[in-house]
């Protein structure tokens, strides 16, 4: 793994030191714009002889869409997080932005369940684009504190964009590792802690779920969802996807799960094991309806672009052609289901 450091264009920054991480809520252009320059970019904040220096360093990584890449990051967890972060640092640009609408409504559930309050302390582990923050940040209103988090810079750059619009000022949006959320937020402690459909797609869940649970004040709780399930219709579009796209790519429409978590005791055992008790486990299911010609942007638009980024660029148009024209024009409904866990410490 190569790293080269660049220069980078002022940038306001919050007055606190956070190792490894870089707040910037109050600058989102200017983030945008390095970000753009350079995709895949990771911020470092570094503190020299009372001196503060913001550096961009960029992470050279395997190829994006290489079927090895995940793989080949098998027995480096940092090497598989990267690869993740950069898959949807690529895809942040249209993250739930297709006309699609899953995410929003999963993550107003999540916060729903988790019920802050006014004046509450909440973090949003694997914040994205801001879905679970903005809704929290509402909650809690002017007297409490929201802080996001997230390990892909083009989703902390929207999150950002998205607390600016929204004129939370009582939200925040960090640059950073759930799995080391302790170091980043040194002697913060929250009443909840949001982990929204992220766990499934980390090395090692169970330290993860440990991390944020050390964050949590005396009976805090934490609430997580995952996709467990999906339905016929689903697994039709995908298999129908699979065979479209097979003469540009192999296992087209994949998703970079590193664990499945599907059924109700692995989040009960994965909670128990993080030190929280008194776990609630429920699944709820979500109708997504999606035409033909939405189905290309759809799946570039999350995890499952991973499984196309091979294709060349001189013949994705040639393969969107080919996929649409495989798929039944009344589109599909797919009946997704989400599984919410809570717990308290």
């Amino acid at each position: 793994m190569a790293y080269q450091k660049l220069s980078s264009p002022s940038m306001r920054i919050e007055e606190r030191t956070l190792p490894g991480a870089v707040i910037v809520t109050r600058s989102p252009g200017a983030v945008e714009g390095v970000m753009g320059e350079v995709p895949g970019a990771l911020c470092r904040l570094r503190a020299f002889r009372g001196r503060l220096t913001l550096e961009l360093i960029l992470i050279i990584a395997p190829p994006p869409g290489d079927p090895a890449s995940l793989a080949d990051c098998g027995g480096n967890l940092m090497n598989a997080k990267e690869y993740m972060s950069g898959v949807f640092d690529r895809a942040s640009g249209t993250y739930e932005r297709v006309g699609v609408p899953f995410f929003g409504p999963v993550a107003a559930e999540l916060v729903r369940r988790a019920a802050p309050g006014p004046g509450d302390h909440v973090l949003d582990a694997g914040c994205g684009t801001g879905a679970s923050l903005v809704p929290a940040a509402q909650a809690v209103g002017p007297t409490g504190r929201v802080v996001g988090l997230d390990l892909a810079p083009g989703m902390v750059a929207a999150a950002a964009a998205e607390i600016d619009r929204h004129g939370l000022s009582q939200a925040t949006v960090l640059l950073g590792d759930a799995e080391q959320a302790e170091e980043l937020l040194p002697g913060e402690r929250f009443d909840i802690v949001l982990a929204g459909m992220m766990l499934y797609f980390l090395p090692d869940p169970l330290a993860a779920v440990r991390s944020l649970a050390g964050l949590l004040k005396p009976g805090g709780r934490l609430a997580a969802s995952l996709l467990v399930r999906s339905s016929p219709a689903e697994a039709e579009l995908l298999g129908l996807v699979e065979q479209a796209l097979r003469p540009y790519t192999s296992g087209a429409g994949s998703a970079p799960f590193q664990h499945t978590l599907g059924g109700p005791e692995e989040m009960t055992r994965l909670f128990e094991e993080g030190g929280l008790s008194g776990i609630a486990c429920a699944d709820v299911t979500f109708d997504v309806a999606i035409g033909a010609e939405q189905v290309w942007d759809w799946l570039w638009s999350a995890a499952r672009r991973a499984s196309l980024e091979s294709i060349p660029e001189s013949l994705r148009a040639e393969a969107r052609e080919a996929l649409e024209a495989s798929l039944p024009r009344d589109g599909f409904v797919l009946e997704r289901t989400v599984r919410y866990a809570t717990g308290q410490l």
